[in-house]
């Protein structure tokens, strides 16, 4: 045996063992996620307690955190302030972000309040409340879809509920009760809207138009607060039982 090319060898071997044992033994590097609450990025260093983040408070008994398994941020009695220039919410690359929400919450920005640049579904038993300044939009979708499933929402701003261009974003309504107001459009530059178990109830013969790309009154006006209430299938002296 070359006794030379044996200890050299064994030597390779330790040094290769040391290496991998030294990095073995260092901490985990924190996650980094493309999510986004009151201008500050969860990680993992903060994600199991969101409350942390400045402009964030959570109800006694309440809860703000992210699961990132799950991709599913989890809100319940959540208020978000944000008084500078950022969004209270910016999905920026989490796709398929679920966001479940119980009791009572509301996001409130200078900016865009919600702001979606990947899928996002708004769902659960709760209530949101959305408000933006007067020349923001509450929602804006950015070349994605939002699904909104069985909550109460409540969205105010230049517009309620808005795309981008109106070129690729949608909204899907599932068993939902909404109020959307803007000074400009209440529901507005969306591809399509769709509507499942629900129905706009006020104004009264308004309608998603998809020349429009907007919700519309009987005169094809754009409207400035629309109103959608969960829909039945029951009928008292032929008039249509609503949630109201």
């Amino acid at each position: 045996m070359n006794k030379q090319n044996f200890y050299t060898g064994y030597g390779l071997l330790s040094v290769v063992l040391m290496v991998l044992f030294f990095f073995s033994s260092l901490p985990a590097m924190a996650k980094d996620y493309e999510l986004y609450i009151a201008g500050t990025q969860v990680t993992d260093a903060n994600r199991n307690n969101l409350s942390s983040i400045k402009g964030v408070t959570v109800a006694p008994g309440g809860e703000f955190k992210y699961t990132p398994a799950s991709k599913t941020l989890t809100m319940k009695d959540v208020t978000v302030s944000v008084s500078i220039d950022r969004n209270a919410i910016w999905n920026e690359g989490v796709e398929g972000l679920k966001i479940v929400l119980s009791g009572t919450n509301r996001l409130e920005a200078k900016a865009v309040a919600v702001y979606c640049e990947a899928a996002v579904e708004l769902k659960g038993n709760g209530s949101l409340t959305i408000a933006s300044a007067s020349d923001k939009a509450a929602v804006l979708i950015d070349g994605t879809t939002l699904t909104i499933s069985d909550i109460t929402l409540e969205a105010t701003g230049e517009w309620g509920i808005a795309g981008n261009e109106g070129d690729k974003e949608t909204l899907t309504l599932k068993n939902a009760t909404v109020n959307a107001k803007g000074t400009v459009a209440a529901i507005a530059d969306l591809k399509t809207v769709t509507l499942e178990g629900c129905q706009i109830i006020a104004p009264a013969g308004a309608k998603w138009r998809d020349w429009k790309k907007a919700v519309v009154d009987a005169e094809g006006n754009k409207v400035k607060e629309v109103k959608i209430e969960l829909k039945y299938d029951l009928y008292i002296a032929d008039i249509q039982v609503t949630s109201l």
